[in-house]
This record gives structure tokens, C-alpha cells and sequence, in this order.
């Protein structure tokens, strides 16, 4: 299992950083654009013959961490 994160509040650049594994990272000025990168990255790296269960966290808010599948289902645990 592989986490993407994405925080609730940019960094202290004013941008949210999306980390790439394997790698590097993206910069984004908005949540929104973050969240889709995140979605679209997950979706990506689910496909393949090594494929492992992406899911996302997005940090709310109110500051609670809450899990997602690639396909924005939430994970009950």
C-alpha cells in the first residue's frame, strides 16, 4: 500500500508540494490542482503489471487525516 498525501494548507512556499515516487515532486498553486494531480497519479500507478493499492490522504480542515481509494471512496478502518 501507497500513501499520496495532500495537506490542507500550503507550505511555506504558498503552493502544494506533491511528492512522485520513484522521485522528484510537483509543485501546484492551488489544492484543487494538487488533488487532481494526486487523483490522476493514484489511478496511474494502480495499472500495470506491478501494480500496488494507491490511496490518497487528504488532510481536512479540521486537521483529520482521511483516506481515499484511487477512485475517491473512503477507507473505513
Amino acid at each position: 500500500m501507497k500513501l499520496i498525501e495532500v495537506p490542507f494548507r500550503p507550505d511555506q512556499d504558498n503552493g502544494w508540494t506533491i511528492p512522485i515516487p520513484g522521485g522528484g515532486e510537483k509543485q501546484f498553486k492551488s489544492r484543487d490542482e494538487a488533488l487532481a494531480f494526486a487523483l490522476k497519479l493514484a489511478k496511474q500507478q494502480q495499472r500495470g503489471t506491478n501494480a500496488t493499492s494507491r490511496y490518497l490522504c487528504v488532510e481536512g480542515a479540521d486537521g483529520q487525516w482521511r483516506l481515499f481509494t484511487s477512485d475517491l471512496l473512503p477507507v473505513r478502518v
